[in-house]
């Protein structure tokens, strides 16, 4: 029998667990500290449980752990432990920030509600801005490492890092376009204007310092700091898309549900001189997205399970989060999809673990990424437009019909119905409640007009 009864108080104590306690077998994602901690505590934003559940002091010193993990030349590292040991070792190489920890880090400032008196002072904007050209390829793609020095200030210098350009997909231009939209929040230019703000005064002034030219080493490093653009990387996302409709992680590779929700998150945060879905195929992108759900309910729907959920490629099984991937996707694509939300739900429902969390899939292990995702797809379907299973059926089989779609439409079967689970709605974009999102707003309008 499928569990369709929301385990709320389990779900709290998991993710308050996991703040502090993880197993032993998380101990090779140590780097990686203040993800984890993202996916722990935008869970209990989303469950309304956050300050029932946390102390003020706890809040305090969480608040404070951030800030000293901000870089000394921009951006945020992902844990305590990924410092230069020694002066010697301290340079962006060994003591940078990290692409995607500087999106979760600064997600965490605001669910937090750091004060605004501490942003102000303590959040590195210019640094900030540096450390997203320093990770910024010259094919528009990013690095979650900068490829060379952001350094700023008197003692600027452009030397360039021996950092390859690894892992630079769709996931780190997802989170350098929400960390790029806070930066142009916090400054009276937007992104393209600043584009126009050319790096030679930085480089002339670095010139006159004692800069090593590592360029004959790897060629492809330009020593002059050029700015990031948004219509490079707009260009980049768009090649990455493939002829299912989908996005692959780079130009060429296999389309999947979780890079095409970067893509298109992207891809519409990012700013455009035209509209914002003009760079890519629409109609096919939306087709192989809702052609990723696993049917709906069956006649059989007590006995089912998985049914209803989404898989990341075709042939795969259902798994949890790409309930969010491909749902966040569509939701930022059509506004309101032709999803079977009802049975999404069921699905998700049925993959909670006993101790709280959720399992990838029914029966499976709970971990903090996949509890999270799933937790944030259960808001999503709670918040969309009000809907009855049968109408929601019926509007999702016109827009199925409209798209060319496969995949299947629930029957209209009586069901137990699903009661409402008292999510907090989320933002797809910035995947973080809506709440947090206007406090993050607020607070960098607030050091604009400082």
């Amino acid at each position: 029998m499928p569990q369709l009864t929301f385990k709320r108080n389990a779900h709290i104590s998991y993710f308050k667990r996991c703040l502090t306690l993880l197993p032993s077998s998380a101990e090779g994602h140590d780097g990686n500290r203040i993800t984890i901690a993202y996916f722990c505590l935008s869970a209990l934003d989303l469950l309304g449980a956050l300050d029932a559940a946390t102390t003020h002091q706890e809040k305090s010193q969480w608040i404070r752990w951030v800030w000293a993990l901000q870089a000394k030349y921009g951006g945020f590292k992902g844990s305590t432990f990924m410092t230069a040991s020694t002066p010697e070792l301290s340079s962006c190489v060994y003591d940078s920030g990290h692409l995607p920890s500087t999106y979760t880090a600064l997600l965490i400032l605001g669910i937090l509600r750091a004060p605004l008196d501490e942003w102000i002072e303590k959040l590195d904007i210019d640094g900030l801005d540096y450390f997203l050209d320093a990770c910024a390829d010259v094919n528009g793609s990013f690095s979650p490492i900068p490829l060379r020095s952001p350094h700023t200030g008197p003692t600027a210098s452009l030397e360039p890092c021996l950092a390859p350009p690894f892992q630079s997909d769709a996931r780190m231009a997802y989170c350098a376009s929400v960390v790029d939209d806070m930066i142009r929040r916090a400054r009276n230019a937007s992104h393209l204007e600043s584009q126009t703000r050319s790096a030679s005064n930085h480089a002339k002034e670095s010139s006159n310092q004692n800069c090593t030219d590592l360029s004959t080493k790897d060629a492809s490093i330009p020593v002059n700091l050029e700015r990031r653009s948004s219509r490079r990387t707009r260009a980049w996302l768009s090649n990455c898309q493939t002829w299912e409709g989908g996005f692959g992680q780079h130009p060429g590779l296999e389309a999947q549900g979780g890079t095409t929700y970067c893509a298109i998150a992207s891809l519409r945060i990012l700013p455009s001189e035209t509209k914002w879905n003009d760079n890519f195929d629409v109609p096919i992108a939306s087709r192989y997205l809702v052609s990723r759900q696993l049917g709906g309910l069956s006649e059989t729907a007590d006995q089912a399970s998985g049914i209803g959920g989404f898989q990341g490629r075709p042939g795969k099984d259902e798994d949890v989060c790409y309930s969010f991937w491909c749902g966040g996707a569509l939701r930022v694509l059509l506004g309101e999809p032709p999803l079977d939300t009802e049975a999404n739900t069921r699905a998700l429902l049925d993959s909670q673990s006993p101790i709280g969390g959720f399992g990838k899939a029914r029966g499976e292990f709970p971990d903090p990424y996949h509890s999270y995702l799933a937790l944030a797809a259960l808001a999503m379907n709670e918040n969309d437009s009000d809907w009855s299973p049968n109408t929601n059926r019926g509007h999702r089989a016109a827009q199925l019909s409209n798209l060319g779609a496969t995949a299947q439409v629930t029957p209209e079967v009586q069901s137990t119905p699903i009661p409402k689970l008292g999510l907090k709605p989320l933002d797809p974009l910035w995947n973080v409640s809506t709440e947090t999102r206007a406090y993050i707003e607020r607070c960098l309008e607030d050091i604009k007009r400082r």
